[in-house]
């Protein structure tokens, strides 16, 4: 058993939510769950049974698009997910998107973003 510690990759994809959880090895989890839950706490309920699953905490982070609404609160209104602390999950929020200066030109460079995580 791996060693290395998971995290919990989350997209809003309407009509559901995606969840993928990853470890130094490559995927240990993939989930496609209904967008809106019947209990504010079943997303974190869900994340921190990963963490107890593992043994350690378990990071997690919301990817939202730059031109779109901020997901996680349309999502998940009685959530509080950023204002919840676990002492099971590391919660935190990143933008995708966004318009980022590129050069033009000198071929295609998709390969390499992807590997930096630039995507």
């Amino acid at each position: 058993m791996s060693q290395s510690r998971w995290r919990a990759l989350l997209r809003v994809c309407e009509p559901d939510l995606q969840i993928l959880v990853i470890d130094g090895e490559g995927d240990r989890l993939k989930a496609r769950l209904p967008l809106h839950s019947e209990h504010p706490r079943a997303l974190m309920t869900v994340l921190e049974g990963l963490a107890m699953w593992q043994g350690q905490r378990l990071g997690a982070v919301q990817y939202v698009d730059a031109r779109g609404p901020d997901y996680i609160d349309w999502a998940f209104p009685n959530a509080d997910l950023r204002g919840h602390r676990s002492p099971l999950v590391d919660f935190s929020t990143r933008v995708h998107g966004g318009a980022r200066r590129r050069i033009r030109g000198v071929g295609d460079f998709r390969q390499l973003r992807l590997l930096g995580g630039d995507v």
